[in-house]
């Protein structure tokens, strides 16, 4: 749920608020018709419109204006900052997110100034719901925790936890998990401290989530039983729904079958009986979910199909998508085929209107031009009654609005005819997705072969050349035991061992990150990475190696290049390159790396002055095909190196190629997004 839309909905849950509220603004627009200062006067209008906000967004936004005319005529700066506060507020109850921005920064600008502390709080914690609204959690993370800094440099315990409910919020959304069970884990003392359990339930269950998406679904049943056994003792039947339906999404994950249609069970029957449709929705997913992986897929069609009603009654586009979606999926399984292409066709249509009504909301930006205009008419109108009088001016300045809104009806006009456009373009592209997942359902039963066949040479390679390495240094054991070798012949034996060890252990990595992308995936992390660094990290674990074979490593990168990646996969690649380039580079040759900018674009180059590759070998090298080769000094090589090399990069977001002639040397070249900023985006986790 939208952070904007939370404190309102938590006020309409208190019996009784919607009355003392409507006696509250009648007292308000009672003090406004009184002669009192401009500074009462700018409060009085800001809690009126902290009022609106619920029912009448509009009013809201017209009293937080009219407060900031008030303010700015008196120039008292904390009226200007509180009144700021509440136009930006307002835009952002209203989706205008540039706005507020714009008036909310005005504000924190001013509470610095002054240098009020709960004031500057209370704005920064503002900014921060906003960039989380946003999907910036960075920037949020930020304004969280000045916000944070701040309360507990004032000493209020309440302010302290709910800011550390918005920062582990945060944290959580930028996979900061230790961070976010640390702030969860203290704002949950502090409620205990303080007795409250309403506020202690939601963090429990806060914590539970993070402890889901760390996949500790033991840890994260905890949290949600706490939360559960809080909700009864509270009475709090919303919340006891909730936890229940999180009970069972933990024992799902496990695999719980049993206990897991238990809670859900119990969650859906609750929530059906206090009308609690949300969670209704929720819950029958996740019972659909249940009888997917218990392989009754016809009560798990059954069950998203009465999610979708709901979704239907409510005019739930994102639920309609998901559920359209999903039974999709259950009809392919069922072998439906000719339903699964009608519904994947349905789930665009609804795809296609969501993005139209997400277009449509900027026609909100219109109306609040609109109220701009109110607001310079009013406040002109104003400025001229006090100094001209004149009716002809009147006539000049309706005549200047009614051309504006003339221009604004214009703009709008156009505006639906390239929405129409544009929506018709969109359901064309939709159409080609649908078959080009077609065309990668025929993809997939390819890869299958292709993996099938990459199996077989991988136990080929276990079976051979893991076994004969073992075998050598078996024998040498065996023949120092028995004293059957002098110390001159074991040296010999030494440095061949030492070859060996060293080919097994790049083999044996190569191997388990194989593996691991076959079997359970690989997590990448993406983070801002200096590219000099790293290769210097990488080269220095072949230093020796190299000066074995009399060659030269040359970093040649100076400049602090950043690429935005998963610093250890990049290792990973450029390892393997610089352990090609020393097996396929002579005695005395040499291995340089540089960079080089290409636009957004960062190349990283690992070029070598040794044997090269054949032609006919270039064409298969990146390839699923594996073939063992043997180096200058007689060093093996199997290729698996290079194919991991390509998914990882190509995984990460880049590209690797090659340019290479027999005889000559090669070069291989990665390219990588430049990070131009010192603050990375959000980033998702990545599954190979």
């Amino acid at each position: 749920m939208p952070l904007r839309w939370l404190l309102p909905i938590f006020l309409l849950l208190i019996p009784g608020f919607l009355l003392a509220q409507s006696t509250k603004k009648d007292s308000l627009q009672n003090l406004l018709s009184e002669k009192i200062s401009i500074e009462s006067r700018v409060s009085v209008l800001c809690e009126l419109a902290s009022l609106y906000w619920v029912s009448k967004p509009d009013s809201a936004l017209y009293c937080s204006r009219e407060a900031l005319k008030q303010a700015e005529k008196s120039q008292h700066k904390p009226s200007m900052a509180l009144a700021l506060r509440h136009v930006g507020l307002s835009y952002l109850l209203q989706g205008d997110n540039n706005l507020a921005i714009n008036f909310l920064n005005r504000s924190l600008h001013i509470y610095t100034t002054i240098q009020d502390q709960p004031g500057l709080s209370t704005v920064l914690n503002n900014l921060g719901n906003l960039y989380f609204e946003k999907g910036d959690a960075e920037t949020s993370f930020e304004y969280f925790s000045k916000s944070l800094k701040i309360r507990e440099s004032l000493g209020d315990a309440r302010e302290i936890a709910a800011c550390l409910q918005n920062v582990g919020q945060a944290q959580q959304k930028i996979a900061d998990y230790e961070g976010a069970i640390e702030s969860f884990t203290k704002a949950i003392k502090i409620y205990e401290f303080l007795g409250n359990i309403p506020l202690k339930l939601q963090a429990h269950n806060s914590l539970g989530q993070v402890f889901m998406a760390q996949e500790e679904y033991d840890a994260a049943g905890n949290q949600f039983e706490i939360s559960m056994d809080l909700a009864e003792k509270t009475g709090d039947l919303n919340y006891k729904a909730i936890s229940q339906m999180y009970i069972g999404q933990a024992h799902l994950a496990k695999n719980e079958f049993v206990d897991a249609y238990k809670f859900l069970n119990e969650s859906l029957t609750l929530a059906r009986d206090i009308n609690f449709e949300r969670i209704v929705f929720q819950v029958l997913i996740s019972l659909s979910e249940y009888e997917q992986k218990t392989s009754n897929l016809e009560e798990a069609m059954r069950l998203v199909r009465e999610a979708q009603t709901i979704a239907e009654s409510q005019s739930n586009l994102s639920g309609l998508v998901l559920t359209s979606q999903m039974l999709a999926t259950l009809y392919s399984k069922s072998g439906v085929y000719d339903m699964a292409y009608a519904t994947l066709k349905k789930s665009l249509e609804y795809s296609t209107q969501l993005e139209s009504a997400q277009l449509t909301d900027h026609a909100l930006n219109t109306r609040l031009l609109r109220q701009e205009l109110d607001y310079a008419r009013y406040h002109q109108s104003d400025v001229l009654h006090q100094s001209i009088q004149t009716k002809n001016y009147w006539v000049w300045v309706f005549a200047l609005i009614a051309a504006l809104l003339l221009l604004i009806c214009v703009a709008l006009i156009i505006r639906n005819i390239n929405l129409k456009k544009s929506t018709k373009t969109q359901i064309e592209k939709k159409k080609q997705e649908i078959v080009m997942q077609q065309q990668a359902l025929e993809k997939q039963a390819e890869d299958l072969s292709e993996l099938v066949a990459i199996k077989d040479k991988v136990f080929s390679i276990i079976a051979h050349d893991l076994r004969t390495p073992m075998k050598t240094l078996k024998g040498l054991l065996e023949l120092v035991e028995n004293d059957l070798v002098d110390e001159k012949e074991l040296r010999t034996f030494l440095a061949q061992v030492e070859k060996n060890v060293d080919q097994t252990s790049s083999l044996l990595e190569n191997l388990l990150i194989w593996a691991s992308t076959q079997m359970r995936g690989l997590k990448l992390n993406p983070e801002t990475c200096i590219v000099n660094d790293i290769v210097n990290d990488c080269m220095s674990l072949f230093r020796h190696q190299a000066e074995k074979k009399n060659l030269i490593l040359d970093n040649s990168i100076e400049l602090p290049y950043q690429v935005f990646t998963d610093r250890e996969s990049l290792k990973f690649v450029i390892r393997n390159l610089i352990s090609n380039a020393i097996k396929y580079t002579p005695e005395g040759g040499t291995i340089v790396t540089y960079a080089m900018q290409e636009g957004s674009t960062l190349r990283i180059v690992v070029a070598d002055s040794g044997i090269g590759i054949p032609e006919e070998v270039l064409d298969k090298l990146f390839k699923k095909e594996l073939k063992t080769t043997l180096g200058t000094a007689k060093e093996r090589g199997f290729g698996l190196g290079l194919i991991l090399c390509k998914d990882i990069i190509e995984r990460n977001g880049g590209s690797i190629s090659v340019q290479s002639e027999h005889g000559k040397g090669s070069s291989f070249t990665i390219s990588l997004p430049l990070q131009l900023k010192k603050k990375p985006e959000m980033s998702n986790e990545l599954v190979m």
